[in-house]
């Protein structure tokens, strides 16, 4: 049983942030453009581009710092090794368990291993996403599902951008996930995105 129960490992942080995750994105964009809205023109289609892709993009680093610890406490879960001992153990028995030791050893920092790369990632992809998703929805209303069938072009609309902006942005996630991976106490200049991606594109 836990052969198998390990293959979920690491899903209590992603697990439990989720909400929070998914909340902070749309409230952060649909605050920001409400904003934006406020205080410039936005009736041609181009400044409306400005904006979608703009607030975005605001909303990627603003996510970022809900989902870098997250996807790091993830990461550990599931790089973890057993410690080669009589008693075969873990470090991290949990998600919770492996916060709380990253914070009492290296402060909320240490958390915060690979924010950068998050952010590179969060920012651009949400650009790429809230910047098509209207875009194409409506394209798809016009030319092929109609009005009747809206919720059909909603559903293909965030398929298509979803996908566009994670195949712009899964080089970044690899080098985020490799740097999280890295042992918490490695060097600075170990886990640079230059000196990660650098070892990406050499192996």
């Amino acid at each position: 049983n836990s052969q198998y129960g390990s293959v979920w490992r690491g899903i209590g942080a992603p697990l439990t942030m989720a909400a929070v995750i998914n909340a902070s994105i749309f409230l952060t964009y649909g605050g920001s453009t409400r904003m934006w809205n406020a205080y410039f023109d936005t009736n041609s289609e181009k400044k409306s581009l400005w904006r979608d892709g703009g607030c975005g993009g605001f909303t990627g680093v603003v996510s970022s710092l809900i989902i870098c610890p997250t996807e790091h406490v993830k990461t550990k879960m599931q790089t973890q090794k057993k410690v080669a001992d009589a008693n075969n153990r873990v470090v991290y028995q949990d998600s919770f368990h492996a916060a709380r030791n990253i914070v009492s050893n290296y402060g909320i920092t240490g958390l915060y291993r690979g924010l950068a790369a998050t952010t590179a990632r969060q920012s651009p992809g949400f650009v790429v996403y809230f910047g098509t998703y209207d875009r194409l929805k409506e394209y798809g209303i016009k030319h092929y599902f109609g009005t009747q069938h809206s919720l059909l072009a909603s559903m293909t609309a965030g398929g298509m951008a979803g996908s566009l902006s994670w195949a712009i942005v899964y080089p970044v996630d690899l080098i985020k996930s490799r740097i999280q991976a890295l042992p918490i106490d490695c060097a600075k200049s170990e886990r640079s995105m230059v000196n990660v991606a650098r070892g990406v594109i050499e192996s």
